[in-house]
């Protein structure tokens, strides 16, 4: 039996808007001007197990933040490993993966939270049914998949300078 993703208008719209996103054109003064000041660049750790779903996010993260590496996860296992050997900055998980829930990932990575690391939560459900993990103090914010990359770049910028003010 095949099942269909049921956000694939949606996974189209990014697709395009990915298509769409006007790309600066790297020169001699831009290129290292985005490595110039190197506490100006983080890393987000994106959780996520529908592989095409996944790499339109990235490559969309990429495009909005070209100051952010992207790593990707796909499971709760490969994100905790991710995490054992690296600093992320920001954490974009969805809610439900493969191998649990975005809660079971939350409680494995309470260190790193503890120690700064932001965490925004993706999902195609609706924000009432979210209200579990939203209210959780070690969640900074939620982002609905129909809203797409845009809203998610923008996001990540928003905990981002909420976390470096902070320091």
């Amino acid at each position: 039996m095949i099942h269909f993703y049921s956000s694939a208008p949606s996974l189209l719209k990014m697709l395009y808007a990915i298509h769409t996103i006007p790309m600066p054109k790297a020169s001699s003064q831009t290129t290292p001007q985005a490595n110039r000041h190197s506490s100006e660049a983080g890393t987000i750790l994106l959780v996520e197990d529908h592989q095409g779903y996944r790499e339109v996010m990235k490559a969309a993260l990429g495009s909005y933040l070209p100051g952010f590496q992207v790593v990707e996860a796909d499971s709760i296992q490969t994100a905790l490993a991710a995490l054992s050997v690296r600093v992320f900055e920001v954490m974009v998980t969805d809610m439900t993966l493969s191998d649990g829930s975005a809660i079971e990932l939350l409680d494995g990575a309470g260190s790193c939270i503890a120690a700064g690391m932001k965490v925004i939560t993706i999902s195609g459900h609706d924000s009432r049914e979210m209200l579990p993990v939203l209210n959780r103090a070690d969640v900074h914010g939620y982002v609905s998949k129909e809203s797409g990359p845009r809203a998610l770049a923008q996001s990540v910028m928003s905990v981002v300078e909420e976390g470096r003010a902070s320091r």
